[in-house]
């Protein structure tokens, strides 16, 4: 069997385990060998592609998944590079401002609810903050 033809089987073995679709205690048992350093890729991919059978050829979900896999090997030039990193930056640039802005909204919110709660203590209860206030400034002016 030629090189090609060996790497399209060891892929398409791979993506039916991804979807699923041999039995799991096959997949099981080639774990295992993978973890006892026993790993044969040609075998895993016959045994896996023998025991899938015919829902290789039915399963629209395995098509869908190829499809998506060609689409990120394609674009991954484009990931990587100055592109790659002018792209990186404006998703962390994005996440970065979202950030920010759920900071300062939350904090506004939790501001008005505290200057909410001061004036009605105030209006209702007759409190004054002014020496509290008073108090902080000198114990601040003190420290310095």
């Amino acid at each position: 069997m030629d090189q090609a033809k060996k790497a399209s089987r060891r892929l398409m073995a791979g993506l039916c385990i991804e979807q699923k679709l041999p039995d799991r205690k096959l997949v099981k048992r080639w774990q295992e060998t993978v973890h006892s350093g026993s790993f044969d890729a040609d075998t895993c991919a016959n045994e896996i592609l023998e025991n899938v059978g015919d829902q290789m050829d039915t399963s629209a979900e395995l098509l869908a998944r190829a499809g998506g896999l060609q689409r990120d090997f394609l674009m991954m030039s484009l990931q990587t590079g100055a592109r790659g990193a002018v792209r990186n930056a404006k998703r962390k640039g994005r996440g970065f401002l979202a950030y920010l802005v759920a900071n300062l909204v939350a904090i506004s919110a939790y501001s008005l609810i505290l200057a909410a709660m001061a004036i009605l203590l105030r209006q209702n209860r007759g409190w004054s903050y002014d020496d509290a206030i008073d108090g902080l400034i000198r114990y601040v002016t003190h420290l310095f």
